[in-house]
């Protein structure tokens, strides 16, 4: 299949927020091109996030359907830093 590659970016005042609005970009250009992300280029500085995220086209006859993301909560939302870097735990809303 067709790799498609797009430009991705996102802000936020904290770490938390950032996750946040970085996933819910991710979803909205999941929903909109009808991508499945396999893979990112990602830049960080304080309070943003861009690059770009590759993949492929959804297709039905080899992606499994179902379940649907709608949105990112807060609800639940732990962000913590480890010396990897860090760990995010959060909630999809369904």
């Amino acid at each position: 299949p067709e790799t498609l590659t797009l430009e991705i970016e996102a802000e936020g005042s904290d770490q938390a927020e950032l996750a946040v609005n970085f996933l819910s970009e991710l979803l909205f250009l999941t929903e909109i091109e009808y991508l499945v992300p396999l893979s990112f280029s990602l830049t960080a500085e304080e309070g943003r996030v861009c690059g770009t995220v590759s993949g492929i086209e959804f297709d039905r006859k080899k992606h499994a359907g179902g379940i649907c993301v709608k949105g990112i909560s807060y609800s639940g939302l732990s962000l913590e830093e480890t010396a990897e870097g860090f760990e995010l735990q959060i909630i999809f809303d369904i």
